[in-house]
């Protein structure tokens, strides 16, 4: 579990990345961490057992993606050929680490991954459940992956409603609406946004856009270039309630004074997938956690 959780994370930092980034997953630190843990296997064995956690973790990830509404996000195919490889490179090269004791050692460092999971679904469902609307400069409504042929989903919808709803109570006097292309030619998902809150009835002049984000991150990122343009300071973060610790983690470590208004999710109308955000963002966060801490060690 300790691997899979490891494997999970380094998936949800990498994603959205360059195809190229695969080859940290290959060469990096998960590949030494499953190592560690077949080092004390006689040869034989090492490779049997790479082919056992292969197998395990192929019935973990379609169990995960069987819980799903939506299409298939963790067992894709040059994930599994990128994992596999790197548990054959690690058969390989568990039979030249040093004695039991520094393998041992990596092993228990392999499962910091799952008490910085815990701690973060903590701090996920802690989230959820506070809401801090108040008057603010703008509401930096974030976006969310779009439908086939540019549909806009529940979940962006909701946002940007409850977005409409926030100026037209008086309490910001702009809507950000943020989301770049999923690929090169499709709309973005600010601009289905926007089309979306003018039919709720917020004027062009209230609206402000970018589409160049790709994630949480970039999502504050490129707003905030925005909001400095016009002298903004202060903003509500619109997303759903399990999305909000994660989102305001990233809008205040860009320097927004940053307030949490969740919108209504259709992700507590089932329990498939209020699991399933759930375990996403808390290994969202881990990823994250885990990024900076080894960033700020180097």
């Amino acid at each position: 579990m300790s691997l899979e959780l490891s494997w999970l994370c380094a998936l949800e930092l990498l994603r959205e990345r360059a195809p190229g980034a695969l080859r940290v997953v290959l060469a990096g630190p998960w590949t030494l961490a499953a190592a560690a843990w077949l080092h004390p296997e006689p040869e034989g064995r090492r490779w049997r057992e790479a082919l056992r956690l292969v197998g395990c973790s192929l019935v973990f990830e379609a169990a995960l993606d069987g819980m799903l509404l939506y299409e298939p996000k963790v067992c894709l195919p040059r994930w599994q050929v990128a994992r596999g490889g790197a548990l054959l490179a690690a058969s390989a090269l568990s039979g030249r680490l040093p004695g039991p004791g520094s393998a041992s050692l990596a092993r228990a460092l392999t499962l910091v991954p799952v008490g910085l999971y815990l701690g973060c679904l903590g701090r996920v469902l802690r989230g959820a459940a506070v809401e801090d609307t108040r008057a603010a400069d703008a509401a930096v409504v974030l976006g969310f992956a779009l439908g086939p042929g540019g549909r806009a989903l529940p979940s962006l919808v909701a946002r940007v409603r409850h977005g409409a709803a926030l100026w037209h109570r008086g309490l910001v006097r702009y809507v950000v609406l943020t989301g770049g292309p999923a690929r090169p030619g499709e709309p973005t998902e600010a601009s289905v946004a926007w089309r979306l809150a003018r039919e709720a009835g917020v004027p062009e002049s209230a609206l402000l856009m970018e589409e160049r984000s790709l994630s949480t991150g970039e999502n504050f990122l490129e707003a905030m270039k925005v909001l400095e343009a016009r002298g903004l300071r202060s903003a509500l973060v619109v997303t759903e309630a399990f999305h909000l610790t994660r989102a305001l983690d990233h809008a205040r470590r860009v320097g927004l004074r940053a307030y949490g208004s969740p919108a209504p999710s259709e992700a507590w109308s089932d329990p498939r997938r209020a699991l399933w955000w759930l375990h996403r963002e808390a290994l969202a966060l881990t990823a994250e956690d885990l990024l900076r801490w080894a960033l700020g060690a180097g």
